[in-house]
């Protein structure tokens, strides 16, 4: 994992006016945001980008069936993360009664399945004994879907899933960001009515 991100510049926008702004000066085919520039290559949508870096820094797996598995889980984390995000933005994502329904049916559910999945394949992380993409895009996702009032309480009656997380969480690599970092950061943009602010993780 090491060098997995050599340079990194980050610009936050806070109008479709800057969007524009920001994605005209790259010249990109399909503007829009998040985009990757790597010398003469530029990329936008998400997965491709997570894809892109996971194939160059061997986070994609050993083999063509490990990397359909680390689809299907990255893909599985985005589902559960677009259903917070429509509750959160919602029109009643305001509501910590509406939020708690979510966590206690949909969220339970998912990481229910998920725990099963790391129960059933035994590896020390998601897709193999190292980490892949998938790895990151489930902390991130499960993380979020969690800071809803109860969530991490919900993990004790899983812990596949919540030693999962934890693993990662002690990435040497990732170790400083996460705490440093990524907690620093709201989940949502304004519009939402819940994640516009950031939540200290306890």
């Amino acid at each position: 994992m090491n060098g997995l991100v050599k340079s990194l510049n980050s610009t936050w926008v806070s109008s479709l006016t800057g969007l524009f702004a920001l994605t005209r000066i790259a010249h990109l085919d399909f503007p829009n945001l998040p985009y990757l520039i790597d010398g003469d290559f530029k990329l936008t949508q998400s997965k491709a980008i997570l894809y892109y870096l996971g194939r160059q820094n061997n986070l994609m797996g050993k083999n063509p069936k490990e990397e359909a598995l680390i689809m299907m889980l990255c893909e599985q984390a985005h589902d559960l993360r677009m259903k917070f995000g429509m509750v959160c933005v919602g029109p009643n994502g305001d509501s910590e009664n509406e939020r708690k329904k979510f966590l206690e049916t949909t969220v339970t559910e998912e990481i229910k399945q998920l725990n099963a999945y790391l129960g059933k394949h035994k590896s020390k992380f998601a897709v193999g004994d190292t980490p892949t993409v998938a790895d990151f895009q489930l902390f991130d996702y499960i993380d979020c879907c969690c800071s809803i009032d109860g969530g991490r309480t919900l993990l004790d009656k899983y812990t596949n899933v919540k030693e999962l997380l934890q693993r990662i969480r002690e990435l040497p690599e990732l170790k400083d960001y996460i705490v440093k970092s990524h907690a620093q950061l709201p989940m949502h943009a304004k519009i939402a009515k819940f994640g516009t602010q950031v939540i200290e993780q306890k």
